[in-house]
């Protein structure tokens, strides 16, 4: 193969690899919804939020209401700026969202989305540090595993394949 196809052929392995992450963290904390624009989404989505609370269904297909927490419903609203492409705006959000709640169950996810802004923002060095920083700091994340991996593919010791 001639190396421009072989840098194309990592180049779609990158992006799929990329929009998997992205897949699996949407099915785990799913945008509550579209954006509407900066300052509007931002204070319907939190209205919204304190006013109705979510309905989700148990193993037992019993439906039950589920308040959101405060700090779930910053990081949703933040989330929503790397979902539209505002990545640096988003990295300075989680980073001060991260600062405030260290403890939140919202805190590793938040990691996780500083480290992707980086990568979608084509600064592998920080976002390599990032992903790091979520290994080091948040050990029994759902996150781990992909944070490592995301790691080896930047650092080049993973294969696609």
């Amino acid at each position: 193969m001639s190396g421009r196809t072989t840098r194309f052929i990592v180049t779609v392995a990158i992006l799929l690899v990329i929009a998997l992450v992205l897949w699996i963290t949407q099915i785990k904390h799913p945008p509550t919804q579209q954006s509407l624009g900066p300052m509007e989404s931002q204070t319907q989505s939190v209205q919204s939020a304190k006013e109705t609370p979510s309905v989700v269904t148990s193993k037992e297909g019993k439906t039950k209401e589920e308040k959101k927490s405060p700090d779930q419903i910053e990081y949703e609203r933040i989330r929503q700026l790397f979902i539209d492409g505002e990545l640096e705006k988003a990295v300075e959000e989680l980073t001060k969202f991260i600062e405030k709640n260290p403890k939140s169950q919202w805190a590793d996810d938040a990691q996780f989305d500083i480290a992707q802004c980086y990568e979608h923002m084509g600064e592998k060095e920080k976002a390599v540090k990032e992903y790091q920083k979520l290994i080091d700091k948040y050990p029994k994340s759902d996150f781990v595993n992909s944070a490592q991996y995301a790691i080896d593919l930047l650092e080049g010791r993973a294969s696609y394949y």
